[in-house]
């Protein structure tokens, strides 16, 4: 078998991998196999299957809760997120023009979703605004929740915090509506993170803990894990530095564990 003939072999290897890593909720393993299928389809020059590969990678990280900066770090070189873009804006063209409504939403999220790794706040809300307008319309209602929560994260890098705290209020109230339970998880975790930056350490504690329940019993462990984080950072302002230590632990022993970094 010639080189480029083993690394397509290779590239199939990967997104089977990825796939059954998916389905066994094995998310960390999904997103490196995409990652690796994304760098090979770039070597072998395939820019729409390398853009696909990378899309799956970042949507399963935000969908499971990462933060920014976790995000970042993991693909957030400015020739990757540009490409990304290429490829959302070129679905989203496909979708405008066949009137795909469903789409054309998703394709507007997946660009917030990658402007917010560049900082590039304004360009993030327009696209979660328009995203949301169509959710609305046509009562897609994750869609809805997840432009509420996207704008929240937008609001709260900028430190327009009452902003964030309205719109995450807002992605929560859906999501308990319809049972969208790590939506909800994340509603409750961005709230916590904005009453804790704008010093309300009674109402991040409530939140938090809100996260924390959801999340342990629905073995959501990433977001556990920010819960614990989010707590030991609560109690730490607040002067409680015992319950801050403990809650800290709580999250390092689960990090380690699970390979978190």
């Amino acid at each position: 078998m010639n080189d480029e003939g083993e690394k397509k072999q290779q590239l199939e290897e990967y997104i089977n991998t990825g796939r059954s890593s998916l389905k066994s909720d094995q998310f960390q393993l999904a997103i490196e196999q995409f990652q690796e299928a994304f760098k090979l389809a770039e070597e072998l020059k395939d820019e729409k299957q390398a853009a696909q590969h990378y899309e799956k990678a970042l949507k399963i990280a935000r969908e499971r809760g990462y933060k920014r900066e976790e995000i970042v770090a993991r693909f957030g070189s400015s020739d990757q997120i540009q490409k990304a873009v290429q490829h959302y804006e070129k679905a989203l063209d496909i979708a405008i023009e066949r009137e795909y409504k469903q789409e054309e939403t998703k394709a507007y999220l997946e660009l917030g979703d990658a402007y917010i790794l560049n900082n590039q706040i304004q360009k993030v809300v327009q696209h979660y605004e328009k995203a949301l307008k169509i959710a609305i319309e046509q009562e897609y209602k994750r869609e809805e929740t997840n432009a509420y929560r996207g704008l929240g994260d937008a609001y709260k890098l900028s430190n327009q915090i009452q902003k964030a705290v309205h719109h995450y209020e807002k992605a929560l109230e859906i999501a308990t509506e319809q049972g969208y339970k790590r939506e909800e998880t994340n509603a409750c975790l961005g709230l916590g993170d904005a009453y804790r930056l704008s010093n309300q350490i009674q109402k991040a504690v409530q939140r938090y803990e809100k996260a924390l329940e959801i999340a342990t019993e629905q073995g959501y462990k990433r977001e556990e894990t920010k819960a614990y984080l989010g707590l030991g950072d609560a109690y730490r302002l607040s002067n409680q530095i015992p319950t801050a230590i403990q809650h800290s632990e709580k999250a390092l022993k689960i990090a380690i564990e699970r390979g978190y970094k």
